[in-house]
């Protein structure tokens, strides 16, 4: 009798998870990430200023594959993954909101679609679950090109896995942006090399009320989050004249000196924690 497949190890991938708000789904987001296929991982979760409300609802999880790691206020999703980033040893790294949840499949997927085409990220198109209903949300055929795109273009949701120092040649999480930034990273990092592409949709994305997305002052629509836009806008029409190499500099550039400081100073803390 044949065995279960076997998943190949290409190294340990970091998840990154900031959690604010949502105590109700965070524990079905963080079983999903440890009950992948793909063990080799570290998962770090973030309470973004949440008060105590991050650690009962999984209080029964005792896995050491988990960096519970504390944030005295709320700094938003991006700061949250900047500081891991800063702080990540791995060679890959992935996010995963905690609202959602992700098929076993998601990082072994993404790990083996990026390894074998010998790309530095890979994609996939995503389920969005919203107002009881679902749908597959497919990626950008444009993502895969190698020709320039004129305007900024939503291609690919943020959640894929990407090598940990693509990321940072890119710049990383903007830790000064609370919406609409994976938009301009996604695009940052097709600028550097291309990436993969796996036609498996194993993450799942909860559309709820009340999160970023569909709040009144946040949501698609809002003032706040068109305003955002053509800042990145902006940002995106730089970096199109910026050769691939120089768009961290040019992304930190962005970054007030006091942001920058802190993420620092957070991502200290978290080493001492995450490898003590």
């Amino acid at each position: 009798m044949f065995g279960p497949p076997t998943v190949r190890d290409h190294g340990t991938v970091t998840v990154s998870m900031p959690y604010y708000g949502c105590p109700r789904t965070l524990h079905r987001a963080v079983t999903s990430v440890l009950e992948q296929d793909y063990t080799n991982l570290h998962l770090v979760i973030t309470n973004d200023g949440g008060g105590d409300g991050a650690w009962p609802p999984i209080a029964d999880i005792d896995d050491p594959r988990v960096t519970r790691f504390n944030l005295p206020t709320n700094r938003g999703r991006y700061y949250a993954d900047a500081v891991v980033l800063s702080a990540c040893q791995t060679p890959w790294f992935a996010i995963h909101d905690a609202d959602d949840w992700a098929d076993p499949q998601w990082i072994s997927d993404l790990v083996e679609t990026a390894y074998g085409e010998g790309t530095l990220a890979a994609f996939a198109p995503q389920v969005v679950h919203a107002a009881g209903r679902r749908r597959t949300e497919q990626v950008h055929p444009l993502l895969r090109t190698l020709r320039p795109i004129p305007q900024m273009t939503h291609l690919a949701h943020h959640a894929g896995v990407y090598r940990t120092q693509t990321l940072r040649t890119a710049g990383g999480y903007h830790p000064g942006y609370r919406v609409g930034y994976d938009t301009l990273l996604v695009n940052l990092v097709r600028m550097i090399a291309p990436v993969s592409v796996s036609p498996h949709p194993r993450y799942h994305r909860c559309i709820r009320l009340g999160s970023l997305t569909t709040a009144k002052q946040t949501g698609f629509g809002s003032p706040e989050r068109n305003a955002v836009r053509l800042r990145l806008q902006d940002l995106y029409r730089r970096a199109l004249a910026t050769d691939p190499s120089d768009l961290r500099r040019l992304i930190e550039d962005t970054i007030p000196v006091d942001i920058a400081e802190s993420v620092r100073g957070d991502a200290n803390r978290l080493m001492a924690q995450w490898y003590a």
